[in-house]
């Protein structure tokens, strides 16, 4: 996740797209995907990480 973090960020940086017109759907289609991976990680997150706690007796 820490990966899709960095490009996101990098997609976003002005001086990356110098001289060319700046990719905003791309940029727009990224960080709604970023988010959407945040929220499904979070939500199998929540319902497996009780289970495994259980499971270690903690």
């Amino acid at each position: 996740m820490l990966g899709g973090l960095f490009i996101l960020l990098l997609i976003w940086r002005k001086d990356v797209n110098e001289g060319y017109k700046s990719p905003t759907a791309l940029r727009i289609c990224m960080t709604i995907s970023y988010i959407f991976a945040l929220f499904m990680t979070g939500s199998a997150l929540q319902g497996q990480l009780p289970k495994l706690m259980a499971l270690f007796g903690l």
